[in-house]
């Protein structure tokens, strides 16, 4: 995973009990990578691929859910350039319908790191 986040800005970790306490109340269970990567970095934004990625500090994931009135399960943990949204749901990662007109949720992977891989391929 390191090699595919070296050149975001990496946050400083995310205390475990936030990570454990932002999935109950967001009533799901992280992905474990996903996890890893918040007690590892509470968030980060940079180039991936030629795009901008943001991935929200575990903090603005509640907030930013029940902003938008997610489906259940379905978790927004972040965006990228032109106003993409991204989001797991039942151990999906997923890049969701928005400005980009797609159609339906386009699969990125079945973990965190084949979520980042897809960034890099574009």
């Amino acid at each position: 995973m390191r090699a595919l986040t070296e050149e975001l800005e990496l946050e400083e970790p995310a205390p475990v009990a936030e990570i454990v306490a932002a999935a109950k109340a967001l009533r799901t269970e992280f992905p474990k990578d996903y996890a890893q990567f918040l007690a590892a970095s509470n968030g980060a934004r940079g180039p991936v691929g030629g795009a901008h990625l943001e991935l929200w500090p575990v903090q603005h994931l509640r907030r930013n859910n029940e902003a938008r009135g997610s489906e259940p399960f379905l978790v927004v943990f972040g965006a990228g350039s032109g106003g993409a949204e991204f989001a797991f749901h039942k151990g999906e990662f997923l890049r969701l319908p928005g400005v980009e007109k797609l159609a339906a949720p386009e699969s990125r992977g079945r973990s965190f790191v084949e979520f980042l891989e897809s960034l890099n391929r574009g």
